[in-house]
């Protein structure tokens, strides 16, 4: 935080005064408006940031939604299987097992 030192001189009248007020005041406004400048900067880069980061996470989910839906096309063909062999057996009591079953496989 920098110091505000007084003029040399007091003000003698109030055209000094206000000078002095309006000096200081449009400094005030100066550093304000660069802060804002320099935070707003700073939200732009924070904010590029987060979107990278929603997209890096969104084609990470993209390609996990892909390899579950696979993974549940091949459970589904294993139980859809299952169900045919339940099915068959339940039809056929005593009947020996053969290698030739007709198994399903999705398309």
């Amino acid at each position: 935080m920098r110091k505000i030192h007084p003029p040399p001189q007091t003000a003698h009248s109030w055209t000094d005064f206000f000078i002095h007020i309006a000096t200081i005041v449009l400094g005030l406004l100066i550093a304000i408006g660069l802060e804002q400048v320099v935070e707003r900067i700073h939200e732009h880069y924070e904010l590029r940031v987060a979107r990278e980061a929603l997209d890096r996470e969104f084609q990470s989910n993209r390609a996990n939604l892909a390899a579950d839906e696979r993974n549940w096309l091949e459970v589904l063909a294993r139980l859809k299987n299952n169900l045919l062999v339940l099915q068959f057996i339940r039809e056929h009591p005593g009947t020996p097992q053969t290698p030739t079953a007709k198994l399903w496989t999705p398309r």
